[in-house]
């Protein structure tokens, strides 16, 4: 936010909230559409300003229709078609708090939790009319071709061929089945864990309608998620059947792994479109600026994970070779 935007968000604020402004954080960084807002007697709040009306009233609707029904959203304090002031959950994000439970065995309780939450927050819209006003989304075969198609972008960048795999077979697989809702980037820098060990998921501009699984494939494909076999089966069996939508038998897990190869290449673009020809980043500066995981570290667990996922099935096997030739490629830069 710049100056007059945070001077008009201090404004509605203490309008709203009958309380002055003393300070103001910027947890994911001053470019950001939210910031943190201290107000006097040490209460504080989240400001959202969303690049337009109509994401900030799309993002109002959802949070009050899912916190009515009980999911695990911030709660709305005040909006006035422009600017959002709602609950601050805390100050660290799932991803931070993966990175530090690494060594103390805490992850599989974490993405358990985040996983539950959101299997709640799909219980919860499912009782709402939101699927009457949030967009269906990638629901075009050019969407779905292009997605396909990614391996295409990170071998240019790497200068590694493609294999070659069914890419039509592969688009009409990712094609939307039955519309259900999504939050769509249930990425772990979107979700915070309370002290009380309960999952929150914030941030819900870009929210819409498409195969349930896809929340699932956002979450556990994470650069900032450790690649841990037995931990996944483990939550898989737990948690895959809350996802399932229309997806009969095996073909739920088959979609899921096909959509996280794809979903990895994606990242792996990110990745490396950020990094330039520069240097890594810092894993520090990524988590506490909420930026992609711009790491070797982040790469390699990505790249085994997907190896792994692609390995499940033929659709997909062509590629397992190549995402291993990319951990090579990650090493030597």
């Amino acid at each position: 936010m710049n100056r007059t935007a945070r001077r008009e968000v201090s404004a509605f604020a203490r309008k709203a909230l009958g309380r002055k402004v003393v300070d103001i954080e910027y947890p994911g960084g001053k470019t950001r559409d939210s910031v943190r807002l201290i107000l006097a007697g040490d209460k504080r709040v989240i400001a959202t300003r969303r690049p337009t009306d109509r994401r900030a009233a799309q993002e109002v609707r959802v949070l009050k229709a899912l916190g009515d029904r009980g999911a695990n959203v911030p709660k709305v304090f005040a909006f006035n078609g422009d600017i959002l002031l709602q609950q601050d959950l805390g100050a660290d994000r799932l991803s931070q708090s993966l990175h530090r439970a690494e060594n103390a065995d805490k992850i599989p309780e974490l993405l358990d939790a985040a996983l539950g939450s959101m299997a709640g927050v799909h219980r919860a819209a499912a009782e709402t009319d939101l699927g009457d006003h949030v967009p269906v989304i990638g629901d075009d075969d050019r969407w779905c071709a292009g997605l396909a198609a990614v391996p295409d972008e990170v071998a240019g960048m790497s200068g590694i061929t493609p294999p070659v795999y069914d890419r039509d077979a592969v688009a009409a697989l990712l094609r939307v089945r039955r519309p259900s809702f999504v939050k769509w980037d249930s990425r772990p820098g979107n979700a915070l864990i309370s002290n009380s060990g309960t999952a929150y998921w914030f941030d819900w501009e870009h929210c819409g309608m498409r195969n349930a699984a896809d929340d699932l494939v956002w979450l556990m494909a994470d650069e900032f998620v450790t690649y841990d076999a037995q931990m996944e089966d483990a939550l898989f069996a737990s948690h895959l059947d809350a996802f399932r939508g229309p997806f009969e038998g095996d073909e739920l897990e088959h979609y899921v792994r096909t959509l996280g190869c794809f979903h990895t290449c994606v990242r792996l673009e990110l990745i490396l479109d950020n990094k330039g020809t520069g240097d890594w980043w810092s894993l520090t500066k990524c988590l506490d600026g909420d930026k992609v995981g711009i790491t070797r570290r982040c790469c390699r667990r990505i790249l085994w994970r997907a190896a792994a996922w692609a390995d499940h099935d033929p659709l997909t096997r062509p590629l397992v070779p190549w995402f291993r030739d990319l951990e090579a490629y990650i090493e030597r830069i």
